[in-house]
């Protein structure tokens, strides 16, 4: 991930635009936020498949565990290697989310 953009505040029905590296602009929508556990996402693709993800908090002894989930349902969601092509990059992005989020309660 390259980068987040929100029009608003962190909340359901705010729209954003997510670049990726090596990607164009793509713009999705907050489709659900739980204060402090998680909140989810849509993108919807030009074919007219929609790619959701979730994210979910969890307090460990030690840390946090964060959980990703992404479902994909449309015209391309048993296209041969389009999951791969989407949730190839979601261990590199919950990491850097992680340092993120880390350097703000820092």
């Amino acid at each position: 991930m390259q980068e987040l953009t929100l029009d608003g505040p962190l909340a359901s029905g705010v729209r954003a635009t997510l670049t990726l590296h090596g990607a164009p602009p793509t713009p999705l929508t907050i489709t659900e936020v739980t204060a402090g556990t998680g909140l989810a996402t849509e993108v919807g693709i030009p074919d007219g498949t929609l790619l959701r993800f979730r994210y979910r908090l969890s307090p460990l002894p030690e840390g946090t565990r964060v959980t990703h989930r992404a479902e994909i349902e449309g015209p391309s969601a048993d296209t041969e290697g389009f999951a791969t092509s989407v949730t190839g990059p979601i261990p590199d992005t919950l990491r850097k989310l992680v340092e993120v989020a880390a350097a703000r309660t820092a």
